[in-house]
């Protein structure tokens, strides 16, 4: 009999089974069938291989297509993994090949565990129960590159079994096929060699390095494309496109640095989970409806707009179910709420109450008699509130009611019939005890008394509070164990016009009204806002406050709970969509609906501008749970995740008892470092804590009064020294934690400036008129004068013996510093600083005019003039070799200048907050850069970025430490290597791949 199909493919929809049964599908149809088998067996090829693409409900029967497709298939493909067994339709298709073809032509593919887990239990045993062993194909791997290496042979065994021939004799015969198609190639090859014999070996290296020049202009290319998406807010595309880049022996592309820090910044190496920053975007078919977080904060359940239901993981991004839209009597089941309870994914529609779990897999189903007008999904995972409507056909009547489900079961608990005649209205909420719901009612008019009402689940009992206006807005439980209600005018709300906001606050027990209060609210056709209440009590400072917080469309309120006075309001710019509140400071976080997060302070109503977060473009609903925030924008098919995520990949960390403030230094070994801490930097008072690299060891303090921010410096391995602004250089022995003091007077000075010459073997002072240079080594002062002009900055050689003078009006003065006479230099310009470089003939000269001048004292020539804006607080530093010029100006963008080159060699594409240090990794040629809260790390090989740390302090790169820290926490991190990036990638999103549209999209090829 001749079948209509070779083979019928059954698998679960799992990410994994459908990996394989899609190339198995494939292999099979393009198996190619060497000639003399052809003749042997009478066909050319394997025809057809049936393979459902769609997943059935389950409860339902099999498909007629599915059923003429098992009846019209010569064999049964079961892909089986050990979840297999628990698939109802893999099962089902089993059950019916076996009813109508038996069990000869049956294979099995195992994809993942033991045969005995995973192969389903009618493929093991006979119709009488005795065993079997069924042929099967196995194509178990670590990772996709595997399995799809062992598919290669893999369904040559399943295609040898469809078409009745020797596997080993298909094997053989495929590989003379490849044997001679690849004899073939070398041959052509060949030809194409001696035919082209003229072609020189120049030539050919001609093109292979501009075909290398092309790949990493490509890798560049990725790598900005990559850091674009992670900007856009999806770290885990950015991360898939940045390894598209990545040069690896399999891929053979170059290495480039762009995509290796592109790669970094995806994964947020060296985070310390200080920001909330995007994470993740969750893409959907249509616009976003509804969503809802777990407790957790590492799973979501999103609506869209056709109605279809997504399970995301918010671990790694990864949709782990979608179904679509249910059709109940020809109509849509629409959904009207979803949410969490423990690790089941809850959802309501218009007649059914369900539970999920991740994949999909149905726990529970509840359907209410008189079906699901309102749901609301407990926050705390404990019930469902579901309001019903009941139509009497006897008496014609329709009465409503709120019932009461178990979340986790499904199971119902109570019904609580309307006392009212009002109609309960949408908006419900449990109290965190579970012990008691608050329920608004709707009117629809302004005419009919309306009311909120408080179910005691405990006692079966309910209060109705009257209410005034026929909107309710929000009805919330307060932190003290009462609730609050905020309504306003039916008509008011639906025409848009301005209109008081009605607020109450009432015992829970009684339903008394403890004290109310009006808002104005500004009626607009336009507002998209959304008016909630929130509560809390919090303690800061020693003082404990109770506090209640409401908005109207742009202003929010706080008040005091306990009577309701006004503690604070301020105004936003757009519409607020939804606010939050911290437990354990004043701040509320406020979200509105031009996509911004703001932090403001509750006491004074100031916002944090450093803590506003662009969320997205637009922003209406949003909620946080367990530090994970989720946020849905105004037509828009995606969801956003930000995250304050922090690298736990960590070697050391330690809390200090004063909080980073300043600098940081390490000795030349790297097996020290020191941190310039504070907690009354106001008064220029420090504590210099030295840290063991090793082990991240805290093994020695120092308090310096009068300490300059940022300065110390290692002199050798065991000495750190500490200018201040009185004119005292501190010594530190790391060793025997003792100290010494130089000081160039007895007096208490406040000294104008001082510098250290690039060697670091010599401080000056300049105050007023005089001068002090101090040998760093001998530790005492070795030149002093006086000059005929007042110090404003100073700078001093390398052999101590010259220091440059500028007074307050831009005159600058060279000192001899052995005789202290000095002599006025560079008349022509108004000079605002000058630095010195490794080479006592060569300084560098800021001048006002917008210049700065590389000038050679031997030559008397200026060797470089670069147009550069800057002053004293600019940063000006020469490379090793005098070569380099590190430069950053007022513009606030890093640069540097190669001189013999006589042009800029790297520019930094963003403004920085002003550097304080550099540090220079001679081995490798990498530049590490710091200021207050950035440190990033420049090969200077390729000008390329290779890492960025925020909060980073010192780049050891002896030990290959990062040293970050903020506050009092510090933490020393590894530097990750591009193989630790790799595996990083690969334990966070398993196997996922770049889609065709989006290497398309992002430009990959």
């Amino acid at each position: 009999m001749i079948m209509k199909y070779d083979a019928f493919i059954s698998y679960r929809h799992l990410e994994r089974d459908m990996f394989v049964a899609k190339r198995v599908h494939k292999a099979l149809e393009t198996t190619k069938i060497p000639r003399k088998i052809q003749k042997e067996i009478g066909r050319k090829k394997i025809d057809r291989v049936f393979r459902d693409q769609e997943e059935l409900p389950i409860g339902s029967d099999l498909g007629s297509n599915i059923e003429a497709a098992l009846r019209e298939a010569a064999f049964l493909v079961v892909i089986c993994s050990p979840q297999t067994k628990d698939s109802y339709w893999v099962m089902k298709e089993i059950d019916t090949f076996i009813e109508m073809h038996g069990r000869e032509n049956i294979l099995a593919v195992l994809v993942d565990g033991e045969p005995a887990d995973s192969f389903p239990p009618q493929l093991l045993t006979d119709e009488n129960g005795n065993l079997v062993e069924p042929l099967a194909a196995d194509v178990r791997g670590k990772n996709k590159k595997e399995v799809k290496k062992k598919l290669k042979t893999e369904t040559l065994r399943l295609a040898a079994s469809i078409l009745h021939v020797d596997y080993d004799d298909l094997k053989q015969r495929h590989r003379e096929r490849q044997m001679r198609r690849n004899v073939g190639i070398a041959a052509a090859i060949a030809a194409i060699a001696v035919a082209f014999g003229g072609y020189t070996a120049y030539n050919l290296a001609k093109i292979n390095e501009e075909y290398q020049q092309k790949l990493v202009n490509e890798a560049r290319v990725i790598a900005s494309n990559s850091l674009d998406i992670l900007d856009d807010g999806d770290a885990k595309t950015a991360a898939l496109v940045a390894m598209e880049g990545i040069g690896t022996e399999e891929n053979g592309r170059p290495y480039v640095t762009d995509p290796v820090f592109a790669l970094s910044q995806a994964l947020g190496t060296y985070n310390l989970g200080l920001n909330l920053e995007h994470d993740l975007k969750l893409s959907h078919d249509v616009n976003i409806s509804d969503f809802a977080i777990n407790e957790d904060g590492n799973r979501v359940i999103s609506v869209d707009n056709n109605n279809k239901i997504y399970i995301w993981n918010l671990d790694n991004g990864e949709c782990t179910f979608k179904k679509p839209v249910d059709v109940v009597e020809e109509e849509d089941d629409r959904i009207r709420a979803v949410g969490f309870a423990g690790d089941i994914a809850v959802v309501a529609s218009d007649n059914y109450l369900r539970g999920y779990n991740d994949q999909g897999e149905l726990q529970y189903e509840y359907a209410p008699e008189d079906g699901i007008t309102f749901a609301k999904v407990d926050d705390f995972g404990k019930y469902v509130a579901i309001k019903s409507s009941h139509y009497d056909e006897e008496t014609y009547e329709i009465s409503d009611f709120i019932e009461v489900v178990d979340a986790t079961t499904g199971e119902s608990l109570k019904k609580y019939e309307n006392q009212t005649g009002v109609s309960y209205g949408a908006v419900m909420m449990f109290n965190k005890d579970g012990d008691t719901l608050y329920v608004e009612h709707l009117p629809g008019n302004d005419e009919d008394q309306n009311y909120a009402s408080v179910i005691n689940l405990k006692t079966d009992t309910i209060i109705d509070v009257p209410v005034e206006g026929g909107a309710i807005l929000d009805v919330a439980p307060t932190k003290d164990g009462d609730f609050a209600v905020v309504s306003m005018s039916y008509d008011a709300i639906t025409s848009f016009e301005d209109t008081p906001m009605h607020l109450i606050k009432c015992d829970s027990k009684t339903g008394e009204v403890k004290w109310s209060r009006d808002f104005e609210h500004n009626g607009d056709a336009l507002d998209s806002s959304y008016t909630k209440l929130g509560s809390r009590i919090v303690e800061t400072n020693g003082v404990e406050y109770h506090q209640l917080f409401v908005n109207t469309s742009k202003k929010m309120y706080t008040l005091d709970l306990d009577t309701g006075e006004e503690v604070s309001s301020f105004t936003t710019n757009s519409y607020i969509e939804n606010f939050m509140m911290s437990g354990t400071t004043q701040l509320i976080f406020v979200g509105t609906y031009d996509g911004k997060f703001a932090y403001y302070d509750a006491l004074t109503g100031e916002v944090k501008d450093d803590l506003i977060v662009d969320v997205a473009s637009s922003l209406i609903q949003f909620d946080i749970k367990n530090g994970v925030f989720v946020s849905s924008g105004f037509r828009s098919p995606n969801l956003t995740v930000l995250k304050f995520n922090a690298d736990e990949d960590y070697v050391a960390k330690t809390e200090m008892d004063t909080g980073f403030y300043g600098g940081a230094a390490m000795s030349p070994s790297g097996d020290t470092y020191v941190l310039q801490t504070s907690n009354d930097a106001a008064s220029n008072a420090y504590t210099c804590r030295v840290f063991d690299t090793a082990t991240g060891e805290e093994i020695g303090t120092i308090d310096i009064d009068g300490g300059r921010y940022g300065k110390l410096y290692y002199i050798d391995e065991d000495t750190i020294i500490f200018p201040t602004y009185s004119g005292t250089v501190i010594y530190y022995s790391v060793s025997d934690k003792k100290t010494e003091e130089v000081k160039i007077s007895e007096e208490d000075l406040i000294s104008t400036d001082y510098a250290i010459s690039t060697n670091l073997k010599y401080v000056a002072y300049g105050d007023d008129k005089e001068f002090y240079v101090i040998d760093t080594q001998a530790r005492k002062i070795i030149y002093s004068g006086e000059v005929d002009f007042n110090f404003w900055n100073i700078a001093v050689s390398n052999d101590g013996r010259t220091v440059y003078g500028i007074d307050v009006y831009g005159k600058a003065y060279k000192v001899n510093a052995l005789s202290g006479k000095s002599k006025p230099i560079f008349e022509d310009y108004k000079v605002n600083d000058i630095q010195t470089s490794q080479d006592d003939n060569i300084i560098a000269v800021i001048t006002e005019d917008g210049y700065l001048r590389v000038y050679n004292w031997d030559t008397k020539e200026a060797e470089n003039t670069i147009e550069y804006y800057g002053d004293d607080y600019s940063y000006v530093e020469f490379s090793k070799d005098n070569n380099l010029l590190y430069l950053q100006g007022d513009d606030l963008y890093f640069r540097i200048y190669d001189r013999q080159q006589d042009k800029n060699v790297f520019l930094m594409n963003n403004q920085i907050n002003d550097l304080s240090y550099t540090i220079y990794d001679e081995e490798k040629n990498q530049l590490s850069i710091f200021n207050y809260t950035d440190m990033y790390i420049i090969d200077l090989n390729s000008y390329g970025f290779l890492d960025y740390a925020e909060y980073g302090r010192l780049y050891i790169p002896q030990a290959e430490v990062i040293v970050s820290a903020y506050g009092t926490t510090m933490i020393e991190f590894n530097v990750k290597t591009q193989d630790d990036l790799i595996k990083k990638v690969k334990e966070r999103y398993g196997d996922a791949e770049l889609t065709e549209l989006q290497k398309l999209k992002y430009l990959v090829q």
